[in-house]
């Protein structure tokens, strides 16, 4: 799963880095792709992200969450439990 955060500096990239960990138990890793760089969350922590954040997303938005990798369960499920 990747957070594209493109517009923000390395230096802002590894701030928010550190926030996720700290504040939420979500690790990242910082990738760099030809325009930029961007959060990657690896499975470990994605399903965790999409629980976090899930409530907050607009029912429209909600196919942009990843499917469980491991039950092939999508996000707006995680979302109802």
């Amino acid at each position: 799963m990747f957070l594209n955060t493109l517009s923000y500096s390395k230096i802002e990239q590894e701030k928010l880095q550190k926030c996720l960990v700290k504040n939420f138990g979500i690790e990242t890793r910082i990738h760099w792709i030809s325009d930029g760089y961007r959060l990657y969350i690896p499975t470990n922590s994605a399903k965790n992200f999409c629980k976090l954040i899930s409530p907050y997303i607009i029912s429209s938005m909600i196919y942009k969450l990843p499917y469980n990798p491991v039950t092939t369960e999508s996000a707006g499920i995680w979302r109802m439990r």
